[in-house]
């Protein structure tokens, strides 16, 4: 079986929160992101775009509800994008809310990193087991539910780039599990 591999950057107070059994982003204000819906998850998704495989018509409907939550994101959040432009390096994006709650799957893996001194520092990786959900309770309430792969310390690459997809070659599974067994010191196979 082959999955998907995202980076997840987080505070280490929000790792504490939600590992190890929940991923979570933060932007309470903007609420459950399941009102933006993709187009396989609405029946009015399919009826404006037209029959199924109308693949034009899906992506048309995608990217006017990536707007709406833009637009809701800019009113809710006034001048955080516009920061993001004038110092790059702090990564606040609306599509990585999108990303985490419509295009991420059941078995991807998540590469979970906090800002340790001037760098960021992978501290565990996870695999996602469930589909998004929303914690309205909690600072971070967008949720993906996950199961610990493994808990490491690994320095990542300088610039961090945010919440986005690390490569789009997919890895085989038992690779991961192979990396988890390495990491716990378990012995490798052959």
């Amino acid at each position: 079986m082959q999955v998907a591999c995202w980076v997840l950057g987080v505070e280490e107070d929000q790792a504490e929160d939600m590992l190890p059994d929940t991923i979570s982003m933060g932007f309470p204000l903007v609420g459950d992101l399941r009102r933006y819906l993709s187009r396989e998850s609405s029946a009015e998704g399919w009826a404006v775009c037209g029959a199924a495989g109308d693949e034009d018509g899906g992506a048309a409907w995608e990217r006017e509800q990536r707007r709406a939550l833009v637009a809701d994101f800019r009113r809710l959040y006034p001048g955080v994008l516009e920061a993001r432009e004038r110092h790059p390096t702090r990564i606040v994006d609306p599509f990585g809310l999108w990303l985490f709650a419509h295009k991420t799957a059941e078995r991807d893996l998540v590469v979970v990193h906090v800002r340790r001194g001037e760098g960021r520092q992978a501290i565990a990786i996870v695999r996602i087991t469930g589909p998004y959900f929303y914690r309205e309770e909690s600072p971070w309430p967008h949720r993906l539910p996950v199961e610990m792969v493994t808990r490491c310390r690994v320095k990542l690459p300088h610039p961090y780039s945010g919440w986005q997809e690390v490569f789009s070659r997919a890895i085989e599974d038992s690779a991961v599990e192979h990396l988890a067994r390495v990491r716990a010191g378990e012995p490798g196979e052959g």
